[in-house]
């Protein structure tokens, strides 16, 4: 999950660089965040097309708006800022809501494991399998968050930002950012332990249907945990069960990577360096992260065509216009 390796002092040349024009420069950086980018968008969006687009923009905005970074040092931190930001604004803009709770939904968890499956799974087949329904599971529990809680966990877990980075994503302080990835990432590990326990017991544990059907209980929910926290005290095999279940966070940072549309990281990255007539102008600062006071900017549109699929999202002919 770690960008390829090279010192701060690196990262902040390449970053300097670019502010001055360079173009092959931001490249550099384009190279070294574009898959843990687009793995944070499509698993916030969750929707292809809309993820390429979103890509895009991110890195179209920060070519655009790098020139406002006062500290190269911080570049990881403000690119996350705009991935996250953009990625709520498109689904506040589509209306869409991500659960608050883990109440199931009609989509089926086979197409969530397939959404981003993880390769990495070894061991004996019976192993391997149960494995990765595990880490369906986990992406189930993951999904269920709103977008705001997911990104704090995603941020922190998976692309791990530290408590520094965080509180600048997040517009709050170091102390309030540690506080509030320790509580999501507690929520999420007591959550997933119980999840694991009702997909488990509903199947093969009498005890815990009579529990669930006794309070009319029919998917998983807040009120389905209180229930499973009351059987675990009395049903040895859900509590041994429960005591022999990998840790959730792991399994969640250890979530194979998106896969983008074949040829959708060599199209943007062209249209970033063939970009006509050097760095595009300013287009608006993205607030936080060292690059000052958020300021009112036209957020660079996608020049893909509508209808256009998800992979040909990245026809970027129309650099914006200075305000």
């Amino acid at each position: 999950m770690t960008a390829p390796a090279a010192s701060l002092f690196d990262e902040a040349t390449l970053v300097r660089q670019a502010q001055g024009g360079d173009r092959e420069a931001f490249a550099q950086l384009y190279d070294r965040y574009f898959e843990r980018i687009y793995d944070f968008v499509r698993r916030t969006l969750r929707n292809e097309a809309d993820a390429a687009d979103v890509t895009q923009e991110v890195f179209i905005k920060a070519m655009a708006s790098i020139s406002t970074l006062s500290n190269p040092g911080v570049f990881k931190s403000w690119l996350f800022t705009v991935a996250r930001n953009l990625s709520i604004s498109r689904i506040r803009g589509a209306r869409q809501v991500l659960s608050l709770d883990y109440a199931e939904t009609d989509e089926p968890e086979a197409t969530l494991s397939e959404l981003v499956p993880d390769t990495d799974i070894a061991g004996a087949p019976e192993e391997a399998a149960e494995r990765s329904e595990l880490a369906a599971m986990v992406w189930a529990v993951a999904a269920g968050l709103d977008a705001r809680q997911y990104t704090v966990l995603d941020l922190s877990v998976r692309q791990e930002l530290d408590a520094a980075e965080m509180a600048e994503v997040l517009g709050v302080t170091r102390n309030n950012a540690y506080v509030m990835v320790n509580r999501t990432k507690a929520a999420f590990s007591e959550s997933a332990g119980d999840y694991f326990i009702y997909r488990d017991g509903v199947q093969n544990c009498p005890g815990l249907r009579e529990e669930l059907a006794r309070a009319n209980i029919k998917a998983f929910s807040p009120e389905a945990r209180k229930a499973i926290e009351r059987h675990l005290k009395h049903c040895p095999r859900c509590g041994e069960k429960k005591k022999r279940l990998p840790m959730p966070l792991a399994m969640f940072s250890g979530l194979a990577l998106a896969a983008p549309p074949e040829g959708l990281r060599e199209r943007i990255r062209t249209s970033l360096v063939e970009w006509p007539g050097g760095l595009p102008p300013d287009a608006g600062g993205t607030g936080g992260a060292g690059g000052g006071p958020a300021r009112k900017g036209r957020v660079v549109r996608s020049c893909r065509p509508r209808g256009a699929a998800a992979g040909d999202a990245v026809g970027c002919c129309n650099p914006p216009r200075p305000r």
